[in-house]
């Protein structure tokens, strides 16, 4: 067997591979490596418990930027129904020694004969409010929203959330990284721990998914108000519906609000893992 490095050059039987020379009829050996195939998650899977849901190998769980900005409008929209809720409380009175809670102009100017100023006072307590239903499509068509799930709150900050969505497992936007849309959302602040709602057999009474939020609405509020942020106020149908849970809704119009900020906040995007938050806003776009 030749040794030296100039014999070994000279044989024509070895070839070089990075300066070591082998045996010409030499072929790396094959390693097999095993590739593990799941099935796709089915949105009964994806869809029920915690907000970080366990599914198989995977958490997931929503984009936290989007969890705060929909709860900051939900706290919002509290506030713009506590005063619908004054102003239909309010009453008027001849300014004697303070102006109160302002000058009530239309009362002004219908007793100007009098020559007397007339002031609004609210009450104290305009009510307490933990419900809101927000109908962002409706009349809904169930084939554009077939995930409807029920989720609980993950820290005290947030609503026990119920809502009807698009496919967010059909619009992929980076890895790991599903987007959907919100056709309406239940929200429940303070949190409390509820049966998802779209296998309660109380509510199968409902005919559509709005009806069905607001039936659950009714059923797990504490209070005797429930807010309903929609485009038009309830019709007879949802008043009965409330009358029947003895509740009474208080619409805050939809076009209140910007149809760029409502657009924005129906989007949710939904991660497979807490570590894909890690580079989650690399593929997110914000508006």
């Amino acid at each position: 067997m030749a040794s030296n490095p100039e014999e070994l050059r000279s044989r024509s039987d070895l070839i070089d591979i990075d300066g070591v020379h082998m045996p010409e009829n030499w072929r790396p050996p094959l390693v097999a490596n095993l590739l593990q195939l799941n099935r796709p998650l089915s949105l009964s899977q994806v869809g029920q418990g915690s907000l970080c849901q366990r599914v198989q190998d995977g958490v997931w769980s929503r984009y936290p930027p989007e969890d705060k900005a929909i709860e900051d409008f939900r706290s919002h929209v509290f506030d713009r129904a506590k005063a619908v809720m004054g102003a239909d409380l309010a009453r008027t009175e001849k300014f004697t020694t303070s102006i109160m809670d302002g000058i009530d102009v239309r009362d002004t100017l219908r007793h100007w004969y009098d020559d007397d100023i007339y002031v609004k006072v609210l009450p104290p307590n305009r009510g307490r409010l933990d419900c809101a239903v927000m109908l962002f499509d409706s009349p809904a068509d169930p084939r554009d929203y077939p995930w409807r799930t029920t989720w609980f709150a993950g820290h005290q900050d947030e609503s026990t959330l119920a809502f009807f969505a698009t496919d967010f497992r059909h619009e992929l936007v980076g890895p790991g990284i599903g987007m959907g849309t919100y056709g309406g959302a239940l929200f429940l602040f303070p949190p409390i721990a509820i049966p998802d709602i779209w296998r309660d057999r109380r509510l199968n009474f409902t005919e559509t998914l709005e009806e069905r939020l607001l039936a659950a609405a009714c059923l797990h509020s504490s209070c005797p108000q429930i807010v309903l942020l929609s485009h038009l106020p309830p019709g007879p149908g949802w008043r009965r519906l409330a009358k029947r849970f003895r509740k009474a809704w208080v619409h805050v119009p939809l076009s209140q609000f910007g149809d760029a900020t409502i657009q924005q906040l129906r989007i949710m995007h939904v991660l497979n893992g807490k570590q894909v938050r890690s580079y989650a806003d690399r593929f997110i776009r914000k508006s």
